[in-house]
């Protein structure tokens, strides 16, 4: 259904994701607090950490109302 990205377009999106005030980027681990849905992306020259700033009720919502999407909750 989805085509990979690369490493690059991947930081690109969540670049997009964070202007628009979805998730947020911390420059370490350290940011880490609670229940927060977090990803970290790490390796030898890069340490940051994706921090879902919505509500986790809300994405499951929007994902469950677009058709394409819902599969994959």
């Amino acid at each position: 259904m989805f085509a990979p990205v690369t490493r690059s377009e991947f930081f690109d999106l969540v670049g997009m994701m964070e202007t628009q005030g979805v998730v947020a980027v911390d420059s370490s681990k350290a940011g880490r607090r609670g229940r927060r849905s977090t990803i970290s992306v790490s390796d030898a020259a890069d340490d940051r950490m994706v921090r879902l700033v919505v509500d986790e009720a809300d994405v499951r919502r929007a994902l469950t109302a677009t058709a394409a999407l819902a599969p994959l909750l």
